[in-house]
């Protein structure tokens, strides 16, 4: 699981723990623990908001849209 917070006003945003190895083919799961605002989790890839590849070439890229308090998104 990967906990998504943020401060109050929602200047900075963070997910515990920062970084992880996992293997191949296994879920992420990410869920929104800040009390107050939403989140997304969206993976850096050219096919998701033209951004710049930051996961491996071979992983599917994801997107959450937007997470209200509470609420969690599987990779899977």
């Amino acid at each position: 699981m990967i906990s998504m917070r943020g401060t109050a006003r929602g200047e900075h945003v963070w997910f515990s723990p920062q970084g992880l190895a996992i293997a191949p083919g296994t879920p992420l799961r990410f869920v929104n623990d800040d009390p107050g605002n939403s989140h997304t989790a969206t993976a850096y890839h050219p096919s998701v908001l033209d951004r710049p590849l930051r996961i491996p070439e071979m992983a599917k890229p994801w997107d959450s849209d937007f997470l209200l308090p509470g609420q969690s998104f599987s990779s899977r």
